[in-house]
């Protein structure tokens, strides 16, 4: 608590560790049961239940497992972009080597597109996120209920920040894209 101090931070309180350590247990929980009924209840491989429960249960509940340190917490940016980004790239690495264990990359969804539907693709998708980034705008802001500050603390304000968020966003697109669309959506 002292290190929390010296930093600027609010201790934790024993509110907070107790918040954190029941979101801890329930996504564990859930994600044990979530395996568990895959592989028990379906024809999928235990390595694959194990690696959707990752991906779908366990890695979002720990990020809802923190939302309560983020009240008291000072963010420093760079150690919070480097950390997110290598967390991502293992992410991605353990996806690669799950898929192709059974496939080549043309199952793992990497395929080349004619240049006009990939165009089409393109265009067509960004239009549609921005769409429902703006339908969902009102909505945000108003449950946001200050979780705007957080977000104005993660958004790099010197040339140094913004070079490795760049990176971070390059992993990210690509990390996520391995992950998600190309082994739990394969």
């Amino acid at each position: 608590m002292i290190e929390e101090a010296e930093r600027g931070e609010a201790p934790l309180g024993e509110e907070q560790r107790s918040a954190v350590d029941r979101r801890l247990k329930a996504g564990v929980a859930l994600t044990v049961a979530c395996v568990a009924a895959l592989f028990l209840g379906t024809s999928i491989a235990l390595w694959d239940g194990l690696g959707l429960g990752l991906y779908y249960v366990l890695l979002p509940s720990l990020a809802v497992a923190q939302l309560p340190l983020l009240r008291t917490t000072h963010i420093d940016r760079i150690p919070v972009y480097v950390g997110s980004a290598v967390t991502i790239a293992a992410i991605a690495v353990i996806a690669v080597g799950l898929s192709l264990r059974a496939t080549d990359l043309s199952g793992f969804g990497l395929l080349w597109l004619p240049r006009g539907e990939m165009a089409v693709w393109v265009v067509g998708t960004t239009v549609a996120g921005l769409a429902i980034i703006g339908a969902f705008q009102p909505a945000g802001r108003a449950a946001s209920a200050g979780g705007f500050d957080l977000v104005m603390q993660l958004i790099p304000r010197t040339p140094r920040e913004r070079r490795v968020f760049a990176g971070l966003s390059l992993v990210a697109g690509l990390g996520e894209e391995a992950a998600y669309r190309g082994y739990a959506l394969g």
